[in-house]
């Protein structure tokens, strides 16, 4: 549990959807598995690299297949065209965006009537 709420998945792979996953990161409670980022229903595909799970390289595919059996592919057959801006690494990821994303740390811009 963290702040009450369960750890739900991630990444979804149902449905014959073809993700490509490339440099995120993600904080893990204690206790929590990697491979509960990924769902899937075995006819989608998760490609990709660079992930971080509380700052280590995590294979998000070998965690999900290890421990399901219906097991997605890892193969995808189109590449993200609009890449600029990305960043390139995941190393300091949540440090970077720990000042600017969450609750608490939007403000709202104008007046609502």
């Amino acid at each position: 549990m963290l702040n009450g709420y369960a750890p739900k998945y991630s990444i979804d792979s149902r449905a014959k959807a073809q993700v490509v996953a490339e440099h995120n990161a993600w904080k893990l409670p204690s206790g929590a598995k990697a491979a509960k980022l990924l769902s899937g229903d075995g006819t989608g595909s998760v490609a990709g690299g660079g992930n971080l799970g509380n700052g280590t390289t995590t294979d998000l595919v070998a965690a999900y297949n290890a421990a399901n059996c219906k097991k997605p592919k890892t193969t995808v057959n189109w590449k993200p065209a609009l890449t600029a801006g990305l960043q390139t690494s995941a190393k300091n990821l949540a440090t970077e965006l720990a000042s600017t994303t969450g609750a608490g740390v939007l403000t709202a811009v104008g007046t609502v009537k």
